[in-house]
């Protein structure tokens, strides 16, 4: 979409007069979460359904699409007419309720060339989406007026497991969880300490890992900024981007992998000026136990990647729960043994870090 956005901004066409191109459902057609049949259907369209469609090319046989009514999803494109776009100078068709503005004009990221002028609501992506809401999410920051929840690697297993069940929250890169979902499937989940909610103000301690997978073949782990991304509006700099880290359980053979570890994310947005990639790194090489504090978040983009062989796409993780936005990051330079969570005096805020120069 971002491509297609990009051609139509250099030709100088108006937001206002944007063409959207439009489909027609052929006959009864399953309107779905993701470009597949992985998930189950979120509705069927009768034949002659109008929709809008939001991205240009097909995706594994799907076009990525909006009804009138502001539903949101994916169409297999044999179901459907060929795309069309209204000729220039026709009155565009009224945009789907509850979105700020048309499909099809430019993504609120467009002509960004700074973080500050990056919507943390949307980021690159048109509002009133999928997309547009998990990026809001994922710039969220948890209440943090009380005392964090305490939760362990397990638990992040058990809302994992929670929301896998019958039917599963969808997951992976084009994947639409609805505002209902979110509301619903992502709240009050029983687990130990629970229950838990997506928004909570949660911490986890463990260590950053110094190797991807088990073995003498398992490489080094090396921390780096993320690129660019929607959330962001893809900013190029590195530091106008999400740091991913992995935190894991221990330092034993059979814990201390990347596949084995929950992601926390320290964001762009307000990040501490000592929360540099080399700091976090001199933690990581120095085996310190930390402790992360921030928003409980579920990151529908990622699917839960366990696997050390795996050669998925999807990080190596245990879960699509996450902690994002971190709020703090911790550190624990005693031995571990030593560093208990609710003992406040062994732990330094990263930033109080004394960090040796090269």
């Amino acid at each position: 979409m971002r491509l297609w956005m990009k051609t139509c901004f250099a030709l100088g066409v108006a937001t206002s007069a944007m063409a959207q191109p439009a489909l027609v459902t052929k006959k009864g057609t399953n309107l779905r979460p993701d470009p597949s049949t992985r998930f189950q259907a979120f509705t069927e369209l009768p034949k002659d359904t109008n929709l809008i469609l939001l991205e240009p090319a097909p995706e594994q046989g799907y076009f990525h699409v909006m009804t009138n009514d502001a539903q949101e999803g994916w169409v297999w494109k044999s179901n459907v007419s060929t795309p069309t776009i209204p000729a220039a100078g026709a009155a565009p068709p009224t945009s789907p309720a509850g979105l700020a503005h048309p499909i099809g004009g430019f993504p609120e990221c467009m002509g960004v060339t700074k973080l500050p002028d990056c919507s943390q609501e949307t980021g690159c992506a048109t509002a009133g989406t999928s997309k547009a809401r998990l990026n809001g999410r994922k710039n969220t920051l948890p209440n943090t007026g009380g005392s964090p929840a305490t939760m362990k690697h397990s638990i992040f297993k058990t809302l994992q497991a929670a929301v896998d069940t019958d039917p599963p929250v969808p997951t992976g890169r084009f994947s639409i969880v609805t505002e209902h979902v979110r509301n619903t499937r992502l709240k009050n989940i029983s687990a130990t300490g629970g229950p838990y909610s997506e928004g909570d103000f949660v911490q986890l301690a463990g260590f950053i890992p110094r190797f991807k997978k088990p073995g003498p073949q398992g490489k080094a782990r090396v921390l780096a900024f993320a690129g660019a991304e929607s959330v962001n509006c893809n900013l190029a700099d590195p530091t106008e981007n999400d740091i991913h880290i992995p935190i894991v359980s221990g330092k034993t053979k059979a814990s201390h992998h990347e596949h084995t570890s929950v992601t926390v994310e320290p964001i762009p947005h307000g990040r501490p000026a000592d929360w540099t990639l080399e700091a976090f790194q001199h933690v990581q090489a120095k085996q310190f136990k930390v402790l992360v504090r921030g928003q409980l978040m579920y990151d529908n983009s990622h699917t839960p990647n366990p696997d050390p062989e795996s050669t998925s796409s999807d990080p190596k993780r245990i879960s699509s729960w996450e902690i994002h936005p971190v709020t703090a990051f911790l550190v624990c330079t005693k031995p571990a043994s030593q560093c208990d969570p609710d003992e406040a005096s062994v732990w330094t805020a990263l930033e109080d870090l004394e960090i040796p120069e090269d």
